[in-house]
């Protein structure tokens, strides 16, 4: 999680960048009292996605209903990563490379534990389908340096 949080939303591999933009637009829409669905789909349908669109729905419901910590998420044109979407961010990137214990384990601090197993079922399910289509969201771009201070004071 730490790698992730003021990282700018740039050094993530595409498919973390996807799940990152995702999250925020479900996060707007469901604030805004509109379909995360409908207003997601243009988005998912090119890239392949639309047939994940109902496992990222229903896990990003379980995590606002059953969570036990208050998940937020910054606009749409936020350029750095902010804490909660660092968490998700390290969740997805854990499932896509095997991590499953650690991811449920992070999960069990943060979801009622009945629902934990339907998220992990869900994340592993959306990461096997970004993987088949070379979007596995891993995290970040391997050879990413973290921005450097200019040395100038701000």
């Amino acid at each position: 999680m730490y790698n992730f949080v003021d990282q700018p939303g740039s050094r993530l591999t595409d498919g973390s960048h996807f799940l990152l933009w995702a999250m925020r637009g479900w996060a707007l829409s469901a604030n805004q009292s509109r379909c995360p669905t409908v207003t997601l789909a243009p988005s998912f349908a090119p890239l392949g996605m639309l047939e994940t669109l109902n496992d990222f729905h229903e896990l990003m419901i379980g995590c606002r209903s059953f969570g036990m910590c208050r998940l937020t998420f910054g606009a749409l044109d936020q350029p750095r990563i902010m804490e909660s979407e660092a968490i998700m961010l390290a969740l997805w990137a854990d499932v896509a490379t095997g991590r499953i214990e650690r991811a449920r384990t992070v999960l069990a601090l943060m979801i009622a534990e009945p629902y934990v197993a339907e998220v992990i079922a869900r994340m592993a399910r959306m990461t096997n389908h970004m993987t088949k289509l070379g979007l596995a969201p891993t995290g970040l771009r391997q050879g990413a340096q973290a921005p450097q201070p200019s040395g100038r004071p701000g």
